[in-house]
């Protein structure tokens, strides 16, 4: 059985997830970056292009929605998901606090990242909301186990498969 749908759909469901989520989001800031972490978790689970890939498409459908300048939510995804995938090397995914830790360190660099290029690139008159960055980053990494465990089952593929590509 091949991914490609599965795939299709988490890139997709990931999508309009975030965004109904964030609409009935009660407690402001508090609300967790699911596609931040999909993002991490692909690159932990498919590798770096994968990561980037969804990053930077992800990044620029929240940037349609007049967010942040446009492009830049793109490009900070893709960054974010080009070092999950490189860190994925090194670390194993599949324990819970290998998740979190992904989930933490992806977070607050991605935010320091999207803080910076918006300065950089965007509205300079904005104040940094350095108390959301820290409430999302823990947010998210309460969230991750949760959030790497169906990506896990979206996007990895069957070992059985695999043998007949090496």
């Amino acid at each position: 059985m091949k991914r490609t749908p599965l795939l299709f759909l988490l890139f997709l469901g990931g999508f309009l997830f975030q965004v109904s989520i964030a609409a009935l989001n009660v407690i402001p800031y508090f609300c967790p970056h699911f596609i931040l972490l999909l993002t991490l978790a692909c690159g932990a689970f498919r590798g770096s292009v994968t990561a980037e890939s969804f990053g930077f498409g992800w990044g620029l459908a929240l940037d349609t929605l007049g967010i942040t300048t446009f492009g830049i939510q793109g490009l900070a995804l893709c960054w974010a998901g080009y070092i999950s995938g490189i860190l994925s090397r090194w670390i194993d995914a599949e324990e819970a606090i290998s998740q979190m830790a992904f989930a933490l360190s992806g977070s607050i660099i991605y935010f320091v990242v999207l803080l910076f290029l918006e300065k950089v690139l965007g509205d300079v008159g904005r104040p940094v909301p350095i108390g959301s960055v820290f409430s999302i980053s823990l947010v998210n990494t309460l969230v991750a186990p949760a959030v790497f465990s169906l990506t896990k089952r979206c996007a990895t593929v069957p070992r059985h498969q695999l043998r007949g590509r090496l």
